[in-house]
């Protein structure tokens, strides 16, 4: 058993103590019945608290060595690079970009946009984040301006903006 959890069970103990001790008081006039029964509950009620002390104290020397080791270990890795728990396929979906655009990993046909799979070969990752904050930016040959609303970088947070570039910037084949 870890000192956390004897921690919780000695601290549980006095709380549940505390409340007996509590009634036993209120409902009878003898109690307690000697000063030597007296005595032996607060001794009891001491032991506990000193043993609660005791394993917090533990507990907290446990927790700050771990969390000692976690920092020694991120320093000796360097900072790595943050990552997103936001899939940009989920946002694609969510955001209903295969209304308009056809994806095949998406597996979405729409044609009232470009294709994605066509139109971003060759782009770069900036030309992605551009294609969806500023649509009029560039306007893919036969298609007209002012359908794509121009609202996706107020309405998408950034770590979805960012998770939706890098999924369409890698399925639909743009350069980096």
């Amino acid at each position: 058993m870890d000192t956390a959890t004897i921690f919780y069970i000695l601290g549980g103990t006095l709380v549940a103590l505390a409340l007996v001790t509590s009634f036993l008081g209120l409902r009878s006039e003898k109690f307690p019945g000697s000063s030597r029964a007296l005595g032996g509950m607060l001794a009891g009620a001491a032991i506990i608290v000193v043993a609660t002390g005791f394993f917090a104290v533990l507990n907290g020397e446990e927790e700050l060595e771990a969390f000692e080791a976690e920092l020694a270990a991120e320093e000796e890795g360097g900072a790595e690079e943050p990552t997103t728990s936001i899939d940009g396929a989920e946002v694609f979906v969510g955001y209903g970009c295969g209304q308009c655009h056809s994806l095949s990993d998406a597996g979405t046909t729409a044609q009232v946009g470009p294709s994605l799979d066509d139109a971003l070969q060759g782009k770069t990752v900036e030309f992605v984040r551009t294609a969806i904050i500023d649509p009029n930016d560039f306007v893919e040959p036969g298609f007209s301006a002012d359908i794509m609303p121009a609202d996706y970088e107020a309405e998408l947070s950034p770590e979805e903006l960012e998770a939706l570039v890098a999924y369409l910037a890698e399925v639909g084949g743009a350069d980096g």
